[in-house]
């Protein structure tokens, strides 16, 4: 982790409801993110599981449902601000980013707080490249002015959200002292999915846009453009 990411999640010394942000993020408008998701990933859900199994139904927390766990890497846009055209071009010039970029492993853990959510912290040595890499994509297709502010990169996998003002403490006392080993490698990531995301349920659901195979990949780079569409 960088200085970045150490501050962001020191910043996570109260937890906020997750769902306050972005008010202008109605439940039925669509968001355009770079994801990674984890559909072919029996051990990150069988991490995620573990872990909200011992944080049981906390009241202040959402936990997400298996399909719909991911790692967001790159917002793009909400849909009906993106025209339809740039949305191609986007793609386009992520798949020339990323043509070379090799498929890699990711790690999870340990758990931590972040200011809205319960996560899995995500280590990978190809996560910040792959990242600037799409930035790079994304600024050249939509222009610096359209593309926004850059946020900063922590990876991490939500496992939870807070819907409610706490203190970590109040929700995530049952991890104390408790060993969660991981399977290393956690994941190993083979593509980049562009996701349409939207607001349901106290938790994100999405369809697909597009899908980017990385160079080389260890897993099935062709999916259905409507993975990840059944869940809870």
């Amino acid at each position: 982790m960088d200085d970045d990411d150490e501050a962001y999640l020191a910043a996570a010394g109260r937890h906020a409801e997750h769902w306050r942000w972005r008010p202008d993020w109605k439940h039925d408008r669509a968001c355009l993110w770079w994801y990674l998701t984890f559909e072919d990933a029996p051990a990150v859900r069988g991490l995620a599981q573990r872990v909200q199994d011992l944080l049981g139904r906390a009241p202040q927390l959402d936990l997400i449902p298996f399909p719909w766990l991911h790692m967001t890497l790159l917002e793009v846009g909400f849909a009906d601000e993106v025209p339809a055209a740039t949305v191609d071009r986007v793609v386009e010039a992520s798949r020339a980013e990323l043509d070379d970029f090799a498929s890699f492993d990711v790690d999870l853990g340990p758990v931590r707080p972040m200011p809205g959510a319960v996560v899995l912290q995500a280590q990978g040595e190809a996560l910040a490249p792959l990242h600037e890499r799409l930035t790079d994509a994304v600024l050249s297709a939509q222009g610096a002015d359209a593309a926004g502010a850059p946020r900063t990169f922590v990876p991490h996998v939500s496992v939870a959200y807070v819907n409610r003002d706490c203190d970590p403490g109040d929700v995530l006392g049952p991890l104390d002292g408790v060993d969660l080993p991981s399977p290393s490698p956690a994941a190993t990531v083979g593509r980049v999915r562009l996701a349409a995301v939207t607001r349901e349920r106290r938790h994100y659901q999405w369809t697909t846009r597009a899908v980017v195979p990385l160079a080389n990949p260890k897993v099935p780079a062709l999916v259905s453009a409507t993975a990840g569409e059944e869940g809870s």
